[in-house]
């Protein structure tokens, strides 16, 4: 009997934390929904001016919008997104668009901008974390 309540335990604490989980979820993807107006829908953008976001690191998302909200990056628009964001706000959004999956883009990147926009990725993660950056990017 002492093995199958001890069993039952776990079971019974997911059915608990599944709620929890739906409800950050759907907190998330509100809190994404500004970015979708120009990264595009799930993260995938189709206007070579906004990178895809969909499938990139978390730590990267989250280093990026970290940037922008303590001024090391500027931007006209990302600066005052970024401002009010949390660094809790900030994991989560890093980690939504990680899950989601990229699709193709329908539009040619222009390698050398995408190349001193990632750049500050090579120095973060490495020569093999700009190259899939800019994989993702390109479409290719």
């Amino acid at each position: 009997m002492l093995k199958f309540l001890s069993a039952l335990i776990p079971l019974a604490a997911l059915f608990v934390a599944m709620p929890a989980l739906a409800q950050g979820d759907e907190a998330t993807r509100k809190l994404a929904e500004p970015c979708m107006a120009c990264h595009g829908p799930n993260g995938n953008s189709q206007n070579p001016d906004y990178p895809v976001l969909a499938g990139q690191s978390w730590r990267y998302i989250y280093i990026e919008l970290k940037d922008f909200k303590e001024g090391r990056r500027t931007d006209p628009v990302m600066s005052p997104m970024a401002a009010n964001l949390s660094r809790e706000d900030m994991i989560a959004l890093g980690n939504y668009f990680a899950a989601q999956k990229p699709q193709g883009v329908a539009f040619k990147a222009d390698g050398a901008r995408e190349l001193r926009r990632f750049g500050k990725a090579a120095c973060a993660g490495g020569l093999a974390a700009i190259v899939a950056a800019l994989r993702q990017v390109t479409g290719r």
